[in-house]
């Protein structure tokens, strides 16, 4: 690759501090390796230079990269910032591997705790992601607890549960995380001895990916800089869509304020994206106010394709996007250069569904929650597979009281269940021959139904009247309850019989399971990748999608400050330049029978239609 002049003049940067504004495909770890090799040439010891990245895949490709231009050199720190506090606060405390809390390690404390104050909900698992997530933030944040608002819990048991779960760690001698960060800071203060040591060490910084920094590792950053700060950053604002972690886009303006001398460069030319996709990027972006100003152009000038689809459902909008992958393979296209971005991973998993189906190889970037995880979605399933002959006995026993019918478990002693033992014994038992006869009358009308139509059947037959009751006593709203039948029913249109359907359902979670285990394994295949759009950060594609472009899903529901709807468009301008050749956003009309708004992101996207390379596509968005 040759660089412009603007790449030059950033690997050229020797001392002192500076700052890259790197927009998408602008050639960032490049420069990043370039100024490395550059730095060694003009006599800095390799031991001297860190090499920042946020994720050990970036650490780990930009020190190829280097290995590349200069292969006889070693000595060069290239790590996250988790890893190089880890090894900061291993010398200093004699910590291993065993000192860091696994996964379900955290899982397990945090629902020991939940428990024990009797917070837990039925579908647990989200709970605690969500709650270990948050205590994340205040971490990486450096907020207060106590004058944190939790979303997950009562905003009063917050700070019992934060302080319970780190007297926790602290008595395993556990760390997680975030608390290499605030550790690592707090050792920098009290022992300035071990601090100089560290700036000795390294004397030459470089941080990718800055806009994702949050304020403690920026601390930490600036604190082993000091004082002759031959700090040099890189980064894009824009791109900055990790304030669920603390990230502060706001960071990069800092910079420039604590760093008044610092260089600034700004690497505006996208040898990525093709024209029409820089060029729709651009127009959404620029209705963000904070934010450095800039202009991106495309290298790449040859035309590319940007188009908008309407679709009337969910179950239309998947099929044609598989439709369309199909038609794309076909033409020559891989698999591996194709990827839906949804914005949750809840949407990512019902085009598992579709793909599988299709018997499309799917890649999967993040941990999919399975689409009939949930309790009401077992009980949907398990309401079916009661409607046929001689059913489980445990499909029966999960749904006979719900709602409450006043059935004895007892009454069903055999496996499949037999109608007419279970009759004698309900006739022995006050109430529960009528509420035996309910149940018998609903499966039979069950068993007459489509799919869809036997879920809206449970509903009305007193289930939302169930997790009504269920959210009152748990302090759960109740269209947060009935939202996973809402996706469920439109999971099960299109299927004309319970076979077909079920048929579906056993093959998307085998998919789940498939993809589960090339996912952890770390496996490479040609298979289309389908990733949430935090996930797809750093990547690229010859063909992107982007689906279910409406408002409360683009931008998010939760997100209802000015500065959270500039971060949801940030993430959609993440998702926009993932693509190379062609993107393709769409949205539906009607969503879980529900009539939608197109997103405020399509309408910036096509703003200036009659002026710009939309036009071309203007009569194909319907």
């Amino acid at each position: 690759m040759e660089f412009n002049k603007a790449q030059k003049d950033a690997v050229n940067v020797f001392r002192g501090p500076g700052l890259v504004l790197a927009g998408p495909g602008s050639g960032k770890t490049a420069v990043v390796t370039a100024r490395t090799e550059r730095l060694i040439k003009r006599g800095v010891g390799p031991e001297n230079i860190l090499v920042v990245s946020f994720t050990r895949a970036a650490a780990k490709e930009t020190e190829q990269r280097f290995k590349k231009l200069m292969p006889e050199i070693s000595g060069v720190t290239f790590g996250t910032f988790h890893s190089v506090f880890f090894k900061i606060l291993r010398f200093a405390y004699g910590l291993d591997g065993s000192n860091i809390i696994r996964e379900e390690q955290s899982d397990r404390i945090l629902r020991e705790l939940a428990e024990e104050l009797g917070i837990i909900p039925d579908d647990a698992g989200s709970f605690i992601c969500d709650l270990k997530s948050e205590i994340g933030k205040v971490k990486s944040s450096g907020q207060d607890p106590l004058k944190y608002h939790s979303l997950s819990i009562d905003a009063s048991l917050f700070p019992t549960v934060f302080g319970r779960y780190n007297e926790e760690l602290l008595k395993r001698r556990l760390y997680d995380f975030d608390d290499m960060l605030t550790e690592t800071l707090k050792l920098f203060r009290a022992r300035p001895d071990i601090l100089e040591a560290w700036r000795d060490r390294y004397r030459f910084i470089m941080v990718d990916e800055f806009q994702d920094i949050n304020p403690v590792q920026y601390e930490n950053i600036k604190m082993i800089a000091a004082p002759q700060n031959n700090l040099f950053v890189v980064g894009d604002d824009d791109q900055s869509i990790y304030g669920f972690r603390g990230a502060d886009p706001g960071t990069m303006v800092r910079f420039a304020k604590d760093f008044p001398e610092a260089q600034l460069i700004k690497l505006s030319v996208n040898h990525r994206s093709g024209k029409a996709v820089v060029d729709a990027a651009s127009r959404v972006i620029s209705h963000n106010t904070s934010r450095f100003e800039k202009e991106i152009t495309a290298f790449k000038k040859e035309n590319s394709a940007v188009k908008v689809m309407e679709f009337q459902s969910l179950s239309e909008e998947t099929d044609r996007i598989a439709d369309m992958i199909e038609e794309f393979h076909a033409r020559g296209v891989p698999y591996r250069e194709i990827a839906i971005l949804t914005r949750t991973v809840a949407g990512s998993a019902c085009f598992l569904g579709r793909l599988s189906d299709k018997c499309i190889p799917v890649n999967v970037r993040d941990r999919i929650p399975g689409p009939y995880d949930s309790f009401q979605a077992a009980d949907m399933l398990s309401y079916i597979r009661a409607s046929a002959d001689a059913p489980a006995r445990a499909d029966v026993v999960r749904i006979m009281n719900r709602p409450c019918r006043w059935i004895p478990r007892d009454i069903f002693l055999s496996d499949p269940v037999s109608w007419q033992d279970a009759a004698k014994h309900a006739a022995l038992r006050k109430g529960a021959k009528e509420g035996l006869e309910r149940l018998r009358y609903d499966l039979f009308m069950i068993g007459k139904c489509t799919p869809s139509a036997a879920i809206t059947y449970i509903r009305r037959s007193g289930y939302d009247g169930f997790l009504s009751e269920y959210g009152k006593e748990r302090g759960i709203h109740i269209e947060d309850l009935t939202a996973p039948l809402d996706k469920l029913k439109e999971d099960a249109n299109g299927f004309l019989t319970h076979e077909e359907w079920l048929l579906h359902v056993e093959r998307t979670e085998q998919a789940l399971l498939d993809a589960e285990r090339e996912r952890s394994q770390g496996r490479v295949r040609d298979a289309v990748t389908l990733s949430t759009m935090h996930g797809a950060k750093g990547l690229e594609y010859r063909i992107v999608f982007i689906p279910d472009a409406v408002e409360s899903v683009m931008p998010y529901k939760k997100a209802i400050s000015a500065a959270s709807i500039e971060e949801e468009r940030r993430l959609f301008y993440v998702a926009m330049t993932r693509a190379k050749s062609g993107l393709f956003v769409s949205y539906c009309t009607s969503m879980n029978e529900k009539k939608t708004e197109v997103s405020r992101f399509v309408k910036e996207l096509r703003e200036d239609e009659k002026k710009s390379f939309f036009s071309r596509f203007r009569r194909e968005t319907k």
